[in-house]
């Protein structure tokens, strides 16, 4: 697979290959695919963090603080629980 850019940040064909070992897929072709799109969302990810100003030790820290920012998850009371 040749490199990716995001916004200018380039993501490598060696990246895309190492992160490819994480996806099971029925082909090569499709966990390939999936290893981009996954390192191509946290890219996203890592940039929307830098764009609000999250500091973080870390990458992952600051996709985390993001998601936690950012994602509210509504409460479910009994009567939600029962209908699904």
């Amino acid at each position: 697979m040749s490199p990716i850019t995001v916004n200018g940040v380039s993501i490598s064909a060696d990246a895309i290959r190492d992160e490819t070992a994480h996806h099971r897929a029925a082909t090569p072709e499709q966990a390939e695919q999936a290893a981009a799109t996954a390192l191509v969302l946290r890219e996203l990810l890592r940039q929307e963090a830098l764009r609000l100003g999250i500091e973080a030790t870390d990458e992952d820290a600051a996709v985390d603080a993001l998601i936690a920012r950012e994602v509210q998850v509504p409460a479910a009371d009994e009567d939600t629980c029962r209908r699904f």
